[in-house]
């Protein structure tokens, strides 16, 4: 008798874990749900909002792209992928990915240029520039009901790039 109840404690200490989380979750959806005016469904890696107006739904990641997230856009290949998020709603999705790589930021810069080119892009933004903290470089363009935007900064051991991916 006393074993039996020793293992049901330890199945109810083990599932108030979860219990907690769930708690918290719903919680948390009810707060939120209040400030935006809607309902609120929070789950492992992503909230979605429904404020009447539409849905939001705002997901985050690190270790792939997101499964949508366009084939055609150029992404650097000599880098690693740090993280990844994206805001979805009935107006379209806009990604957010960041890279880094050990490359200079000028040679990111200029490989993103001209995969854009190459690729049908339309280039409607580039600048670039240089102070005594590195280089900052940002090119955007679009193509087909996509606008993207690319800033590659430089660190100390190469650059860090900010993707910014809107598709209607």
């Amino acid at each position: 008798m006393i074993g039996a109840l020793i293992v049901a404690l330890a199945f109810a200490v083990a599932g108030c874990s979860a219990i907690e989380d769930k708690i918290a979750e719903e919680v948390s959806e009810e707060i939120v749900g209040g400030i935006v005016g809607g309902d609120v469904e929070v789950d492992e890696d992503s909230v979605t909002m429904d404020t009447g107006d539409g849905e939001v739904t705002i997901e985050g990641g690190g270790e792939d792209l997101p499964s949508d997230f366009p084939g055609d856009f150029p992404m650097y290949g000599d880098a690693d992928l740090d993280s990844t998020s994206k805001i979805a709603d009935s107006n379209g999705t806009v990604f957010y990915v960041n890279l880094v790589s050990g490359d200079d930021t000028i040679d990111v810069y200029e490989w993103y240029k001209a995969e854009f080119e190459g690729e049908g892009w339309t280039i409607v933004g580039d600048m670039n520039m240089t102070d005594d903290s590195g280089t900052t470089a940002i090119v955007s363009a679009n193509k087909d009901g996509m606008e993207g935007s690319v800033t590659v900064g430089t660190t100390d051991t190469g650059s860090e790039i900010g993707v910014i991916l809107s598709v209607q």
